[in-house]
């Protein structure tokens, strides 16, 4: 008798003692199906709150008209370019939707990446346009230019920048170059354009034929290093929550972001064809019924290599500041 009431206390005592070493500690617990849940769409209005400004104006589409964003990049339609379905009294004004992603942290604000198959474009930038009248989205005429002006320091300016359209997948946004000829970049030029009393502004003028996602890129080439299909999974604690996250490989040396391939097993997020040995962060931001979860891994890339990130809950103040900082 004594000596179970020995063990009693004795198991008290150890307990209380783990409990004291704890309780100031995040504890993680893999995740369960019914409680975790991977994002690929970019529209998903569950990260609407980090998103990158969306810009609007409107115009006559019939005459000419330019729009000149803060950092000077610019948009220039032609008179008269955009498939309307009613006559043209009955659309004197046109409504333009922008959105931009010029670098990395602007990718992961709006939830897209510089997929391209399975290689890797490096971005001189990201544009999503679309153009509205009376409320009814419209295209362009077929044949029909716009321009896309974006600010790029001539030594920055790689000779094979091309320009890609984005085509919406279950995995997200895929980058197709857009005239599907490697070899023919006749719709990207570098070139100078004046800006008011700023003086004239240097970079590169793209030429989209279509509207939606645009992109002046490259894709970057690792011809000499192997690469691996790199798998993350997720440890977080949701309690009550249902969280959805999204993943980001971000590359530390290039103006890239990769979104994942796929989901495998119910358990990890995957990303294909990723370079060995490149510096990357592997990112998970995941959004709950009320709050943020963040975890990140900055690491080497290496041969199929599984991380765990462990995800703690954040504000929606935490999580821009840190996305701020890529």
């Amino acid at each position: 008798m004594k000596t179970n009431l020995k063990f009693g206390i004795a198991t008290i005592i150890l307990l209380s003692f783990l409990h004291w070493q704890c309780k100031d500690e995040d504890v993680f617990f893999p995740y369960g199906d019914d409680a975790i849940g991977f994002n690929f769409d970019w529209k998903n209005s569950t990260f609407d709150d980090l998103k990158t400004e969306e810009y609007k104006f409107e115009f006559d589409p019939h005459l000419y008209f330019e729009y000149t964003f803060p950092d000077f990049s610019r948009l220039t339609f032609d008179p008269s370019i955009f498939q309307l379905d009613i006559s043209p009294s009955e659309c004197s004004t046109v409504k333009a939707v922008v959105r931009r992603a010029l670098v990395k942290k602007d990718m992961v604000a709006n939830g897209v990446g510089t997929n391209s198959n399975n290689e890797i474009l490096e971005s001189s930038g990201m544009f999503y346009l679309e153009i509205f009248c009376n409320g009814k989205s419209v295209n362009l005429k077929p044949g029909a230019k716009y321009q896309i002006q974006i600010p790029v320091d001539q030594s920055n300016i790689n000779p094979e920048v091309d320009l890609f359209y984005g085509e919406e997948t279950s995995t997200g946004i895929n980058w197709v170059e857009a005239d599907k000829n490697p070899n023919n970049r006749l719709n990207v030029f570098f070139s100078e354009w004046e800006v008011d009393s700023f003086g004239l502004k240097t970079g590169i003028t793209c030429f989209p034929e279509r509207l939606k996602w645009i992109n002046c890129d490259y894709f970057l080439k690792f011809d000499s290093i192997d690469l691996t299909e790199a798998c993350l999974i997720v440890s977080t604690n949701p309690g009550n929550d249902t969280i959805t996250f999204n993943a980001y490989c971000v590359f530390k040396d290039y103006n890239a972001v990769l979104r994942p391939c796929c989901v495998k097993n119910s358990e990890k997020i995957c990303f294909s064809a990723l370079p060995i040995g490149q510096n990357v962060i592997y990112i998970l931001v995941g959004k709950g019924k009320v709050d943020y979860y963040l975890g990140y891994v900055e690491k080497k890339v290496e041969k199929d290599e599984m991380t765990q990130i462990h995800c703690q809950k954040k504000t929606l103040q935490e999580v821009k500041d840190f996305i701020s900082m890529l």
